[in-house]
């Protein structure tokens, strides 16, 4: 009865002529009813067989399983079940969008009702759509071109083209940025305009942007964009490819064809301003192309006047069948030159080169001659001065009365002339060409030691020259200068040219000069040592004569007796001055006097002049005058000891050579810097004068002003030699000035040093003053083995207030040592058992590492070179040569020791 019901209620709502399939069952999933369109799909002709049958009549057991199950979920769970679904019916498998739901008669669940739609068609769309969308999803993502979204002006899409041209690592780094922020400043607002535009018009040109990456850099990019709504917000899909590398290969290009039109404008210029000719001949050498320095070369004034010609007839005879020949070479495409004569058209003979090539056209043939000719009448001339003038070095070569020899690279011998046969033993040219230069050399290594001069007369154009012996034919060894130079052959290979000199005699001579000269140094030296010696000897009594001069004017004279002793003391000073001179001069011209730089006080100096003189200036009653200007420093560094030479023997002269009147010495400032100063000192009398033939020779040595004066005034003639030699080894000046019975002038300008510590201070302030007093007593030890000389110094010193003690050798001085102390040492050098070297030495050992130290002062007669620089390295504080200047000790014992001198 429900059955009945149902199948009443199911024609009120599903149509049989229905586009879909519906159908009704019961709870066991028995068809109830059905349409036509459901009976069709299951290929019956009616859907009357498909009443009270099931799902599994019609569908193999696993599909109609599943079916089954979804009817039993429908009715079980009370609920509509929707789903597409793919099921094989008559004609193919096909989509099916299925709707089931329950029904429920009064109350009661009766069954289910369900309705079918095909969507096979749809679903062929649907697939085809989403196939398509791969795809072009696909197609975006590997494009090479950028692809970008943007909405309403902020990216939403882009593929990964997009991303890496804008500097990016992925898409999404970008999303959200506004696109207008990657267009180059420049044109924004440009594109910003057409965007607007293509809104309004609907327009989509490609147009060509620069971009801005994110660091910054830019990339050109052909862009097209299309406009469209997304979601309601206006939209811009763009696609850009990146052309940076086109605008520059563009660009390359443009300016390669700027460059190519520069070029051929170049080219024509070229031509017509190059100043070799260039031509264009046919087959027939007649011409079809003449540039203007080929007008000039063929003496033609327009290319009228050799068109229709033909180059062939200007060339000279003897030169046309090498010139035919040239040109039908050149036509098969081989490149030719040729050197020929020509006559112009004015009659002018010329020596012409021409380098000729075949010049083809697009097609490759070849169409005509195209030349470059050279105008070569110089060289031609050139040539045949070469050829004379290598005549004239070949004539020269071989019979210029010298020996010469040509040299190859690798040392062989390429040529020699008769000379240099003979010079070596009366060699046949044909035994020397070709062979090694071993065949010359004293030996192997002979040869091998030469290498370097050879080497270098190959380096160098210049002259070189090396003296060697060598080895004639018959093994006799003699000796030659080779002066070789480098010369370049026209070959290109380049030889060493030597001319030989047989300088035997020369050698033997020179090694009898070489023993001449040994012998004479050993002379020398003998004199040398001879002088050093006899200095010594003279100077040991000397000193003990004027020491003892020096005491016996502490006793009580008689007249007649003071007038002695006067002379004594004269002729020893004068004696001692003239052996200082004759060594000074000899260490000058040995060139073994050394310059001493120490800090002096000139104005001390000069003063301490004055009164070591003032004995001779009073006798003659002379007036003496000293100025020394304001700017002159108070201390100066230099050598004191040969400024103060200098100036005693100007003084001395001054003193010497005036018998009345005055003398006035002066100083004064010529420049001044920093660190030096120039001074210039003057000696300036009232003497006899000299004659300008006079001024000329008084510097030069063992001269006078006159002979006569020798006999007059004495004198040797060396001091103002020395002065002058010494006052240029000080690198300055001496002069003088003088007119006969008016007196002379003496001028010496020297450069001393500033000392920077005493520049600006007074002289007061650096605690030199010129003279001593209120001496400290002293204890002092005396080695002298003179007993005159031991007992002249030890006088002294005592009446100064010092105490002495005497002994005579450095033995004794060291005993003395250990049992006594003392505050200085006076030690004369040459003494027996032990000398002043040796003894000063030892102390010096006995003081290492202590923080005691005597002073020893060197009392010595020897006065050759260096010796006080000896002394002085060998561990004295000082050097007093002998006789012994009383002042000088003084003074170096107050420096020594911080005492005064009573003296």
């Amino acid at each position: 009865m429900k059955n009945h019901k149902i199948q009443d209620h199911f024609p009120k709502t599903v149509f049989s002529d229905f586009p879909f399939a519906a159908w009704m069952k019961d709870k066991e999933g028995r068809y109830l009813a059905a349409n036509q369109k459901l009976a069709e799909y299951l290929g019956l002709t009616s859907p009357e067989f498909l009443i009270g049958k099931t799902i599994h009549d019609f569908f193999a057991p696993l599909l109609a399983d599943q079916v089954s199950a979804e009817v039993d979920a429908v009715i079980s769970n009370s609920k509509p079940m929707h789903m597409e679904k793919e099921f094989p019916v008559h004609g193919g498998k096909r989509w099916f969008d299925i709707y089931q739901t329950p029904v429920v008669i009064e109350g009661e669940l009766a069954g289910m009702v369900g309705y079918a739609w095909d969507i096979s068609e749809r679903k062929l769309i649907e697939k085809a759509l989403t196939e398509s969308e791969d795809r072009y999803r696909r197609v975006v993502e590997v494009s090479p071109d950028a692809i970008f979204v943007h909405c309403e002006g902020k990216f939403v899409f882009m593929n990964q083209a997009a991303a890496t041209l804008l500097g990016a690592e992925k898409p999404e780094d970008l999303y959200g940025l506004r696109a207008l922020e990657f267009v180059h400043p420049d044109m924004r607002d440009l594109v910003a305009q057409r965007i607007r535009n293509a809104w309004s018009s609907g327009d989509n040109p490609l147009i060509e942007e620069e971009l801005l990456r994110l660091d910054g850099s830019t990339v050109y990019v052909d862009m097209v964009s299309v406009f469209f709504s997304y979601e309601g917000k206006n939209s811009v899909l763009a696609i850009a490819r990146d052309i940076t590398e086109r605008k520059k290969i563009q660009k390359d290009f443009d300016s390669t064809l700027k460059a190519l039109a520069v070029s051929e404008r170049f080219l024509n210029t070229v031509i017509d301003t190059e100043p070799e000719c260039v031509m264009l001949l046919d087959r027939n050498s007649s011409f079809l192309m003449l540039s203007r320095a080929g007008l000039a070369m063929l003496q033609a004034d327009s290319f009228e006047q050799v068109k229709g010609q033909t180059f062939y007839s200007m060339i000279k005879t003897q030169y046309q069948d090498a010139f035919r020949l040239l040109t039908e070479q050149v036509f098969q495409g081989s490149p030719k030159t040729l050197e020929f004569e020509i006559s112009g058209l004015k009659g002018a003979d010329s020596w012409l080169d021409i380098h000729a090539v075949p010049f083809r056209d697009e097609s490759s043939e070849i169409v005509s001659l195209l030349g470059v000719i050279r105008n070569i009448s110089e060289k031609k001339q050139f040539e045949q001065a070469l050829k004379a003038e290598r005549d004239h070095f070949q004539a020269l070569f071989e019979n210029d009365g010298s020996a010469h020899v040509i040299v190859s690279s690798d040392r062989k011998i390429t040529r020699v002339n008769k000379y240099f046969c003979k010079m070596f033993g009366d060699y046949d040219e044909s035994e020397l060409v070709g062979q090694s230069t071993l065949i010359l050399h004293v030996d192997e290594q002979h040869y091998e030691s030469w290498a370097p001069n050879f080497e270098q007369a190959f380096e160098n154009k210049t002259n070189f020259s090396a003296e060697y012996p060598w080895r004639r034919k018959d093994g006799s060894i003699f000796w030659c200068v080779f002066n070789g130079v480098r010369l370049e052959l026209v070959t290109g290979e380049t030889v060493a040219v030597w001319s030989v000199l047989d300088i035997t005699a020369r050698k033997q001579a020179e090694q009898q000069l070489q023993i001449a000269k040994e012998a004479a140094e050993v002379a020398n030296s003998a004199k040398s040592s001879f002088l050093a010696n006899m200095s010594h000897e003279i100077r040991t009594p000397m000193n003990g004569i004027i020491g003892m001069a020096h005491l016996l004017h502490t006793t009580n004279l008689t007249a007649e007796q003071e007038h002695y002793l006067a002379n004594i003391e004269s002729s020893a000073i004068t004696l001692t001055s003239l052996i200082s001179d004759i060594l000074d001069l000899s260490k000058i011209e040995a060139g073994k006097l050394e310059l001493e730089k120490t800090d002096f006080s000139l104005r001390c100096c000069i003063r301490e002049l004055i009164t070591s003189q003032q004995f001779q200036i009073q006798q003659k009653n002379l007036s003496v005058q000293v100025s020394i200007a304001d700017d002159v420093p108070d201390i100066l560094h230099g050598d004191q000891l040969r400024t103060r030479q200098i100036l005693l023997n100007l003084i001395g002269n001054a003193i010497k050579f005036t018998e009345r009147g005055s003398i006035h010495i002066s100083a004064h400032l010529v420049d001044s810097q920093n660190s030096y100063a120039v001074i210039r000192l003057s000696v300036i009398d009232t003497g006899i004068g000299m004659t300008e033939h006079q001024v000329e020779r008084i510097f030069i040595a063992f001269e006078q002003a006159d002979n006569s004066f020798a006999r007059k005034y004495g004198g040797s003639g060396l001091g103002l030699a020395i002065s002058r030699r010494l006052t240029e080894l000080m690198g300055g000046r001496i002069w003088a000035e003088s007119t006969v019975g008016h007196g002379s002038s003496f001028y010496v300008e020297l450069s001393y040093g500033i000392p920077d510590a005493l520049a600006s201070k007074p002289l007061s302030q650096h605690g030199e003053p010129c003279n001593s007093s209120d001496l400290q007593p002293l204890t002092i030890l005396l080695a002298e083995d003179n007993r005159v000389n031991a007992e002249f110094v030890a006088k002294i010193l005592s009446r100064a207030g010092h105490t002495i003690t005497t002994v005579e050798n450095g033995q004794q001085v060291l005993e003395q040592l250990k049992h006594n102390q003392f505050d200085c040492i006076l030690m004369d050098i040459q003494m027996p058992i032990m000398d002043g070297d040796e003894a000063a030495h030892l102390i010096r050992e006995q003081e290492y590492g202590t923080e005691t130290h005597i002073p020893i002062i060197a009392l010595t007669a020897h006065a050759m070179a260096d010796e006080r620089t000896r002394l002085l390295r060998q561990g004295f504080d000082a050097h007093i040569p002998k006789p012994i200047d009383i002042g000088m000790l003084m003074a170096e014992i107050k420096r020594l020791t911080g005492a005064a001198s009573n003296t």
